[in-house]
């Protein structure tokens, strides 16, 4: 709804249309009112979710600024390695090579062996005084058995 001009100066305009204009004019703003009382709320829920999002904008700029950092101390750590490098002879590079190949062989069969070793640890693991009763068990039955065939003293 579109809101008259109140000109009381206006010449041009009866008095009726004047009342006629004002009382557009106070539907309108009655109908304005309205609308701000049913957004009052929206608005407030709005202020509320853009305060609990504010600790995930601070958290998004910590996590660019770490990865940034990340990356130019890779690019440092690139660098000096490549300098160090530079530094080095082909048989001390050599050297260096089989000897990080022989830790990471190391460290991967040292690793293996350990489970291993847990592994028969966890199967085998059966104290000696039970296999010994095991034994003496099956060996009284075994005697049993063969007596009873008429084969033992």
């Amino acid at each position: 709804m579109r809101v008259p001009l109140l000109d009381a100066n206006d010449e041009n305009l009866s008095a009726a249309q004047f009342l006629e204009n004002l009382a557009k004019t106070k539907a309108v703003a009655k109908a304005v009112q309205g609308n701000i009382t049913e957004l009052e709320p929206i608005v407030e829920e709005m202020m509320e979710a853009q305060q609990l999002v504010q600790p995930y904008k601070q958290i998004k700029k910590d996590l660019a600024a770490a990865r940034r950092k990340y990356k130019a101390l890779k690019a440092a750590l690139v660098k000096r390695l490549e300098e160090a490098r530079a530094k080095v002879t082909p048989k001390e590079d050599r050297e260096l090579v089989l000897d990080l190949i022989r830790e990471g062989i190391a460290r991967h069969l040292e690793r293996y062996v350990v489970a291993a070793v847990e592994n028969w640890w966890d199967k085998y693991a059966v104290p000696m005084q039970i296999l010994e009763r095991g034994r003496e068990k099956c060996a009284a039955k075994l005697s049993e058995l063969v007596g009873g065939l008429g084969y033992g003293a």
